[in-house]
């Protein structure tokens, strides 16, 4: 599956798996870079939208789970004066059985068409 990074982003996969248990929880985290965002002044603050998708895929490439939201972001001029301006997003998938994973992220900023997309493999013990 291709590739794109037109936002920049950072991101960090992983799962965590309580003493004896068979289900692992996966965690997904994105650091995205503000810098490339078109803002739009509301009320004083600098707003856009990111319509973001993860899935979660087999060693067999079938589906397993995802989630899908538009994040809204409202940020004040201290935040994006910052030395490096980003936010940073977390998702967690529970009820997943040990294997091979493959994590698929999307994301979409809506005004600009600006895409960002990431594979990355994931393997639980």
């Amino acid at each position: 599956l291709n590739e794109r990074s037109d936002i920049p982003i950072v991101l960090q996969t992983g799962y965590s798996k309580p003493n004896h248990a068979d289900d692992v929880k996966v965690y997904v985290v994105a650091r995205i870079d503000v810098t490339s965002l078109r803002f739009e002044k509301i009320a004083g603050r600098s707003d856009d939208s990111l319509d973001i998708v993860v899935a979660l895929f087999d060693s067999e490439r079938t589906y397993v789970t995802d989630t899908a939201e538009t994040e809204h972001l409202s940020l004040d001029d201290e935040t994006l004066g910052k030395k490096d301006p980003a936010v940073t997003l977390r998702w967690d998938f529970p009820g997943v059985k040990p294997g091979d994973y493959a994590v698929r992220f999307v994301v979409r900023e809506p005004k600009t068409g600006a895409t960002t997309t990431i594979n990355r493999m994931l393997k639980i013990l």
